[in-house]
């Protein structure tokens, strides 16, 4: 572990490794967020199309009328997931990619599918070497 920079010393470059992605999707159509086959495959698609390789892909859906599911992808360059809640019309969309792939094409495929009628959208640069943050040592 690197000792914090003296007081007064220029912060340390943010070099980061990876982009994390993480996506509230509101007012999609319930109908959209039941059945994972269709949510599946676009997803498959999108990372495949901006250029991501898919390792393994698995879905859970849940019990009960009208339940949702989550979805999870492994990726060579990370991870992607999608957790369906149609009672709220929702989607949590997480997608964690490294090195030169950004997650906003995925992003923007996923929200032309579901047409949802708002997006909330953080994203987060991951695996820099940066000055602390605070957190265990």
């Amino acid at each position: 572990m690197s000792a914090p920079p003296p007081p007064g010393a220029p912060p340390r470059r943010y070099d980061p490794r990876g982009e994390h992605c993480l996506a509230d999707l509101w007012g999609v159509a319930p109908a959209l967020l039941r059945d994972p086959a269709p949510l599946m495959a676009h997803l498959d698609e999108a990372l495949r199309a901006a250029g991501l390789r898919v390792l393994s892909a698995r879905c859970e859906r849940f019990e009960g009328e009208g339940a949702g599911f989550t979805a999870l992808f492994a990726l060579a360059e990370s991870h992607a997931s999608a957790h369906t809640y149609p009672e709220h019309g929702y989607v949590a969309l997480d997608l964690f990619t490294c090195g030169a792939h950004p997650a906003r094409p995925v992003l923007e495929a996923v929200c032309a599918r579901l047409a949802p009628e708002e997006v909330r959208v953080w994203v987060v640069a991951r695996g820099g070497r940066g000055e602390a943050r605070g957190g265990a040592g």
